[in-house]
């Protein structure tokens, strides 16, 4: 009867509770609001509309309503799901992790032996990543319900425990006590599900057992594993070789080779191992068994020890790989190749086992170059050829080509097969000789191949890419290098044509799209690389691995803005992941027992929390709401906003990682023009110090703002002595030197603090900073001598003339498109250094007013004070103010000049060269008109450029003008 009345309640709870949670599915949260208050109105202590409502109050921007609506409700301690639910829901909005732990632990008190509650507490722990009470709350659960599930879950929250200590510590006591959980169910014979195996597998082998892990492997619980049996085996094979058991690790690969010829992964493990037991002697091996190895099938069950039996088992495998005639498979070709590779580098001689290299490239090119896989795999073998018989090896692949070297393929294959042997010309280096003439008949002669290949390469599915969109690729790839290696602007725009025009054809190719987004980042195109980056729908993992591409270039362009608006659509990735996204994946991989994800997911978690991109985007975001500000006030409020403590640098910068993805835009070029792993690191080391420069700018500006606060004895002495120690630490700053332009496509490109750094903006910034300071001084004593304040004042009047000199000079001077980019970021850069001896300037004038008017014993006599005549600090400040006033003037003026020349008819447009106008009287109808499109998209970029650079000036403007205006409110 109780049961049947229980029942009823919640249906009619469930009916009163319906509406409220449709209107906030809705999304109308004042209806909730009104039908919450309806249900209460009936029954005041129904707690579940009551959170319901808390949360149609937080999603109405009233966090502190609904923080004490969840606060009342947690003092009754509710247990029913549907309120513990919606509590969650709330805290999560809120980023409350630990108050969702609270509620759930105050629940399991009053229900001790809800299955229910204590499931939903193990999951907020692991929310939290407290692993401790994981534990805890697991082994409750086991307790309850004897099942296996709940104990492994505490197995897993003690491995985790082992981020939390020292090394020693989790090899000594928490692995092993891991070890004894799960061999306490092994030996009661309790261990059931694969998951189970595979971590104990896990914390074996964390705790280098490896042999004991092999022997589970080899065991009745190895026979658990049923999912992927070839996991085992390779698993079996690692294991062999972490052994030191090289030889049963090999014979292992051999093995799985057999079973499957293709796996590429199988044979780098096999060299591996060859590699080992390379000139080692076998004890095993008897005579008779080399000289077996005669008989081809003795080859299997032979280790192979040297280069020449290495060799001979290639050659097998090469065999059985031709009888399967037309379905050949492409790893037993670049078997050959990799050997080849490896023999180089320990200064062998190949050539006497496996004969010329241009051979074995010739051996997988034929039939393998009309695959699209084909460059990508020869890449990294081209490098064997010597660079004087490059021209040999094209002549050789070029007699599998059935066409002439002008006659236009008549199918995809043979196109594809032109693409590849283009793409090999061009690793070998053969591009890199050629003339400028040459180089532009080359284009002209790729773009004429591309407009042939539309006819012959249809794509069905708007997703895929065509074929012939290579050509357009290399073409733009060879216009690129010419532009940086002859400094010539127009052939930046013809690439960004080619490529523009090729991307209406082919709108899914990111490839298009992020070679345009260089190029319009190299000349500071700003709108036009926004437009691209739009196209190129970056999100989520994207928005920390690409991201830095038009993130950090952003500002650069005058476009401040829309640069803060990405950082903060950045953050917000950001702060999702590490406190929401990324937790569902732990619950869901506890919940279905897949245990070994849970570390890389925490792993992954952390990589994106430290990630340098995340750092720097927090930073710039915080600086570029500081250049906001048009009154003193307001920029007191936005240094209130921010979580800075100028005392402590809270940012581990020793844990931060690089996750950019340098290899995004394909290339083509040798290796010698890739990036090398030195190179990579040193662009990472350069963008830490970029970043501890902008942190330290801020906190400088935190400091100089807490000059402002009242003097609180020794704790006020120290701070004090604060804003000294910051400008110390910023006079020394020193970036790393950036390395000239390069024609490497992935390298990065000089970033906006690039520039700031060795011009005058520092010095400027901290002239004002040490002039704050010596107010603050003269602050506590009125009666000190003001000269180093004034000296003060007339260096910041020095350096800022300099620096809006060295803007107005670049902005006067910019004549070409390689130039925009410099002067847009002049002009940024001094805007932002304006912007900041603004804000100083309140400080200034708060600092200097009191201590003007000089200490009063009553109120009466104060105001006779500020009547007085105004002391020569206070002139000097009023100066310095015009000063600033008129040099933000002079830049705006200087702008406008820049503005109206990037309006007129860009000479771009009457020097661009039009493609294959010298062949326009022998091409055909088709090609003529190709021709006449790509000659209006050149026009149509440089109205982009146009519009772009006019759209930064726009901002630019605006924005002197506000800082102008804030000027003004301190020299009346």
């Amino acid at each position: 009867m109780a049961a049947n009345k229980t029942h009823v309640d919640s249906v009619v709870a469930e009916r009163r509770l319906r509406p409220i949670y449709d209107w906030l599915d809705n999304g109308n949260y004042k209806k909730a609001i009104q039908e919450a208050d309806k249900v209460l109105k009936k029954q005041p202590d129904f707690l579940c509309a009551k959170v319901l409502r808390a949360l149609a109050f937080l999603r109405n921007g009233k966090e502190d309503t609904c923080d004490s609506i969840l606060e009342s409700v947690r003092s009754e301690v509710p247990v029913d799901e549907p309120t513990l639910q919606a509590m969650t829901i709330a805290y999560r909005e809120m980023h409350r992790f630990q108050n969702i732990c609270s509620i759930y632990a105050n629940a399991v008190q009053k229900e001790p032996n809800s299955e229910d509650l204590l499931t939903h507490l193990f999951m907020a722990y692991v929310r939290v990543g407290d692993f401790k009470k994981q534990q805890q709350t697991a082994m409750a659960l086991y307790k309850i319900r004897n099942k296996n599930p709940y104990y492994f879950w505490g197995v897993m929250s003690v491995v985790m425990q082992t981020r939390e200590v020292p090394e020693n510590m989790a090899r000594s006591v928490v692995l092993p006590l891991a070890e004894r959980m799960v061999v306490k169910m092994i030996e009661q014979g309790k261990v059931e599900a694969e998951q189970e195996v595979q971590l104990y597998l896990m914390i074996l082998e964390m705790q280098d057992k490896i042999k004991e892990a092999l022997d589970v492997l080899n065991g009745p619980l190895g026979e658990k594993i049923v999912s992927n049996l070839g996991l085992v085996h390779t698993k079996k094979a690692a294991l062999l070789a972490r052994l030191d058991r090289w030889k049963e690790a090999h014979m292992m690969y051999k093995k799985l080779l057999r079973e499957d010829l293709d796996r590429w992964n199988y044979y780098q493990e096999y060299f591996k191992t060859s590699m080992k037991l390379w000139n080692k002697v076998e004890s095993e091996r008897m005579s008779e068994a080399e000289q077996s190895r005669e008989q081809t099938d003795k080859l299997w069950h032979i280790p192979d020890v040297c280069p020449k039996e290495i060799a001979e088992f290639l050659q097998l495998l090469a065999d059985i790989n031709l009888e399967q005639g037309s379905k050949m498979f492409r790893a037993p070709f670049l078997a050959k190749l990799e050997l080849f590779r490896i023999m180089t580098e320990k200064d062998l001689n190949p050539e006497e086992l496996l004969g010329d290299v241009m051979e074995l490239i010739n051996d997988y090119f034929v039939p393998f170059g009309s695959k699209p896989c084909c460059f990508s795999d020869l890449q990294i073998y081209l490098p064997l050829v010597p660079s004087l018989r490059a021209s040999e090896l094209m002549n050789k692949l070029s007699l599998s080509y059935d066409l002439t070297e002008n006659q236009l393929p008549e199918n995809k294959y043979q196109m594809q097969r032109h693409i590849n042997l283009t793409k090999i010309r061009r690793s070998l280096g053969l591009h890199e000789n050629l003339s400028s003439e040459d180089k532009i008949s080359l284009v002209k002669e790729l773009l004429r191949r591309y407009d042939h290949g539309a006819s012959i390469d249809q794509v069905a599915n708007p997703t895929d890419f065509p074929i012939h969109d290579a050509y357009v690729l290399i073409a733009s790839h060879i216009l690129h290098e010419m532009s940086i290696n002859e400094q010539k602007e127009d052939k930046l725009v013809e690439a960004a044509a080619i490529l523009e025009h090729a991307l209406n054809h082919s709108p899914s190719n990111f490839h298009f799209k992020l070679l345009l987004l260089k190029i319009y980042s190299m000349i500071g195109a700003g709108n036009a690389a926004q437009s691209t980056y739009e196209l190129l729908d970056i999100k989520h993992m994207q928005l920390d691995s690409l991201g830095w591409l038009h993130c950090a270039h952003l500002s650069s362009t005058g476009l401040v803005s829309l640069a803060s608006a990405h950082c903060e659509a950045a953050l917000k990735f950001f702060s999702a992941n590490y406190s929401d996204q990324s937790l569902d994946h732990l619950t869901y991989s506890y919940k279905y027992g897949s245990f070994l994800k849970i570390s890389e997911f925490v792993e992954f978690r952390d990589r994106l929390h430290n990630s340098h991109h995340y750092t720097r985007c927090s930073v710039e975001r915080m600086l570029s709401e500081l250049l906001m500000p048009s009154t003193h006030e307001q920029a007191l409020e936005a240094i209130g906003r921010m979580d800075i403590t100028p005392s402590d640098d809270n940012i581990a910068w020793e844990k931060l990682r690089d996750n950019r993805d340098l290899d995004v835009i394909i290339s083509f070029d040798p290796k010698k023009k890739h990036l090398t792993p030195e190179q990579m690191e040193q662009t990472f080391l350069r963008e830490v110090e970029v970043i501890k420069l902008r942190r330290l700018q801020l906190r400088c500006l935190a400091a100089a703002f807490d000059l402002l606060k009242p003097a609180s004895g020794d704790a006020n002495g120290s701070c004090d002595d604060l804003l000294p120690r910051l400008i110390s630490e910023l006079s020394v700053m020193n970036l790393p030197t950036f390395p000239a332009p390069t024609t490497e496509l992935n390298y990065p490109i000089k970033s906006r603090t690039d520039f700031i750094h060795g011009s005058r903006h520092l010095p400027a910034f901290v002239r004002a900073l040490q002039l704050a300071y010596q107010l603050s001084e003269l602050r506590r004593d009125p009666q000190g001598n003001d000269a180093a304040a004034l000296n003060s004042m007339t260096k910041v009047t020095e350096e800022i003339s300099q620096v809006c000199n060295e803007a107005e000079e670049s902005l006067d001077n910019d004549h070409s498109l390689l130039m925009r980019r410099s002067a847009l970021e002049a002009a940024t850069n001094s805007f932002e250094t304006l912007s900041f001896l603004a804000l100083l300037c309140g400080v200034y004038k708060n600092l200097v007013w009191p201590a003007a008017a000089g200490p009063s014993k009553k109120g009466k006599k104060k105001k006779e004070a500020t009547d007085q005549p105004q002391p020569k600090l206070i002139e000097s400040l009023t100066k310095l103010a015009k000063h600033l006033n008129d040099c933000c003037s002079r830049l705006l003026e200087s702008v406008g000049r820049w503005e109206a020349r990037v309006a007129l008819v860009d000479k771009l447009n009457e020097h661009l060269c039009k493609w294959s106008l010298d062949e326009a009287e022998e091409s055909d109808q088709g090609g003529d008109e190709q021709n006449k499109r790509r000659d209006q998209m050149v026009v149509a970029v440089v109205a982009k450029l146009r519009h772009s650079y006019m759209t930064s000036a726009k901002e630019l403007q605006n924005l002197l003008s506000h800082r102008c205006k804030h000027f003004e409110a301190y020299i009346s």
